[in-house]
Formats: structure tokens, C-alpha cells, sequence
């Protein structure tokens, strides 16, 4: 009967529970530290966000640490320089963000996203949502630039590197491809707007939401992958005594 566990049939079950009982674990550990790691820059985000506004000086300082901080900017918009982020549904409703270069009095042109269009508008530059004219005083939050696979033609992207004229659409928030593509220097870190960024009684662009480092349930998933072990670790050696015992 002892032999009976060694055919290749349950040589592979017992293969397959081992890889479950080395590696399920592991990933509910993995999960953990991701819950850790979003909860230390949710509680970083908290704090920066309720510290005093920085200005423009301090974009010369380093990215890690100005993100999360508020930021309070004189200058003017470049809706000349705009872009569409790809497809950013709201509420169900497709559309796009609008990223938009600002040129600050005494510091650098930073990319802002000023929020939420339509998918049907046309542009860019979004006439249905102007920026304000002239000299204005923005204000918003400092996040970390992503990495755009694409940035071309609002009508079929084309890889990176387009070029200025056929930079319509990017995938992604990433001051560094919009740099190259604009031809303009820009830091790695994208304001998202509150104030400052709609022409005066426009509805357009709606406000962006920050991206939340909260929205996924890292701790739920580590707990899943630990109650898989259990189940399978105590599961199996009772499967293993039911076979024996009935022949």
C-alpha cells in the first residue's frame, strides 16, 4: 500500500502540494510587503500634503523628496505644448486628462495634469477646456512621473520619440518622454492641478484625482495565499489517509 503514493500519478500530486506549500506562503509574505510599502507612502502623503506649499525654488531639490508636497506656482500655460493622457474613463464615461506644460516665474516648466475631458473633444490644445491666459497662480500636488510605452499622434500612436509634431497622445504621465518629445526640459514629477488650471467658468478640465497608493487590499491577498497553504498543507494529508484507509 505504501507504494501506492509512489506512481508517477501521485508522485505529481505530491510535487505540486510541495510547490503550493514553498510558494503560497512566499507570495502571502510578498503581499505583506506591499501593504507595508503602501501604507508608509499613504502616511508619507498625508504628511507632505499637510506641510506648507513649496514654491519654485525648491523644484531644483530631489524628487523623492518633493513628492507628495503641495506646490504654489506663478507663471503661465503652454496649451501650445498640451498632450491627452490615454484613455482615463470617469464615472463610466471615457475620456481623456489633459497634460499641460506650465512655465514658472523663476523655476523650471513643469508638465501638470489639469484633469478630465470628454473622449469627443478635439485637440490638442482642448479648445473646450482652455487653460487660463496670462499669468496665473497655480496650485497641486507633486507625484512621481510614470514610464509611457507610447507617445505619437492622437489617431495611431507611434512608438516613442515621434517627434514635437505628432506628439498628440501619450500612454502614461512621464515628463521625461514628453520632454523629448517637446524638446523641453521638464522635472520627473507631474503636478496634479486643484487650482489654477480651468479658464474662469469653464467646467472643463475636471479636477484629477492623485493616484491612491491605498486602492488595492495588499493585506486581504496576503491572507488569502496563507488560508491557501493551510487548506492545502492540512488538506492533504487527510486525503492521503482517506485513500489508504479504503483500499
Amino acid at each position: 500500500m505504501r507504494h501506492r503514493f509512489l506512481t508517477p500519478k501521485w508522485l505529481l500530486g505530491h510535487a505540486l502540494v510541495l510547490a503550493v506549500i514553498v510558494s503560497f506562503p512566499a507570495l502571502g509574505v510578498w503581499q505583506l510587503d506591499r501593504h507595508q510599502d503602501a501604507a508608509a507612502r499613504e502616511a508619507e502623503q498625508r504628511e507632505r500634503g499637510e506641510a506648507p506649499p513649496l514654491d519654485a525654488d525648491a523644484l531644483d531639490d530631489e524628487p523623492e523628496a518633493l513628492r507628495y508636497h503641495t506646490v504654489e506656482l506663478t507663471g503661465r500655460w503652454r496649451p501650445d505644448d498640451e498632450l491627452l493622457l490615454s484613455p482615463r474613463p470617469l464615472g463610466g464615461q471615457p475620456g481623456h486628462h489633459v497634460l499641460t506644460p506650465f512655465e514658472a516665474d523663476g523655476g523650471p516648466t513643469v508638465l501638470v495634469d489639469r484633469g478630465w475631458v470628454p473622449q469627443d473633444v478635439e485637440g490638442p490644445p482642448v479648445a473646450q477646456a482652455p487653460p487660463p491666459e496670462g499669468e496665473v497662480t497655480l496650485e497641486g500636488e507633486l507625484v512621481d512621473g510614470e514610464s509611457a510605452r507610447r507617445i505619437g499622434p492622437r489617431e495611431g500612436e507611434r512608438a516613442t520619440g515621434a517627434g514635437a509634431d505628432a506628439a498628440e497622445i501619450v500612454s502614461a504621465p512621464d515628463p521625461e518622454a514628453v520632454a523629448d518629445a517637446l524638446e523641453v526640459d521638464l522635472p520627473p514629477l507631474v503636478v496634479y492641478a486643484r487650482e489654477g488650471a480651468a479658464a474662469e467658468g469653464s467646467d472643463l478640465p475636471r479636477s484629477p484625482a492623485v493616484p491612491d497608493h491605498a486602492d488595492v487590499d495588499h493585506f486581504s491577498y496576503a491572507m488569502q495565499w496563507f488560508i491557501f497553504t493551510t487548506v492545502v498543507a492540512g488538506g492533504y494529508p487527510v486525503l492521503l489517509w482517506r485513500v489508504r484507509r479504503g483500499g
